[in-house]
């Protein structure tokens, strides 16, 4: 929750950081392959994972949680919170993007 919150609260920065990266972000969604660097655009990047028939890039930014963007060129699976421990919630960005939260 503390997450939501977080990602909440930095809407506006969170969105232009979003539209500062997103080229960064595509290039590494395109075959959900990690970076050569720790950083993706503005974001500390720190993992990646091919899941929901696209890929979530987990960045900094998450208290306990984890945070991210998912690129699902076939939809999110289901908006909103997590249901639970170890499940994701995602959350309309723009276009094939999400921003997400796996709750743990």
């Amino acid at each position: 929750m503390a997450a939501t919150v977080v990602l909440a609260g930095m809407s506006v920065p969170f969105t232009v950081g979003f539209a500062m990266s997103r080229s960064s972000l595509a290039e590494v969604a395109e075959d959900c392959a990690a970076p050569g660097g720790g950083r993706i655009g503005v974001y500390v990047f720190e993992g990646l994972e091919a899941a929901d028939g696209g890929c979530l890039i987990y960045v900094e930014g998450g208290v306990v949680d984890q945070v991210g963007f998912a690129y699902l060129p076939d939809g999110a699976p289901r908006l909103g919170p997590p249901a639970g421990e170890q499940e994701i919630g995602y959350a309309e960005l723009d276009g094939d993007w999400y921003t997400f939260l796996r709750r743990f």
